[in-house]
């Protein structure tokens, strides 16, 4: 599975592909494939602001975080995910730095 971005619409994601190859756009009518940014007052296994979890599906990318900190690196992680590219494989990321000094 994996989501397609955009490349020339200001639109979050444009396409998305199913396993089989068979894409479908994500501006239809249900307005699926969208990022959300969602600020949570817990994640479980995340002790650091500074943490997030990120999923991508072909449904929906969601980060949650407890802080802005930790929506900007799990934005930082999606970029990075996406290499240049128009598509992300889909995932499931729990990620929190062990200390301060590494954020």
């Amino acid at each position: 599975m994996s989501l397609k971005l955009p490349r020339t619409t200001p639109n979050v994601c444009a396409d998305t592909s199913t396993p089989s190859g068979d894409t479908f756009p994500a501006y239809a009518e249900k307005k699926t494939s969208r990022i959300q940014l969602l600020t949570v007052g817990h994640i479980d296994g995340v002790d650091s602001p500074e943490g997030y979890r990120l999923s991508v599906t072909p449904d929906a990318t969601t980060i949650e975080a407890t802080s802005g900190a930790g929506l900007f690196y799990g934005l930082q992680t999606l970029i990075q995910l996406a290499d240049g590219t128009d598509t992300i494989t889909a995932v499931d990321i729990t990620d929190s730095p062990v200390s301060a000094t590494e954020a």
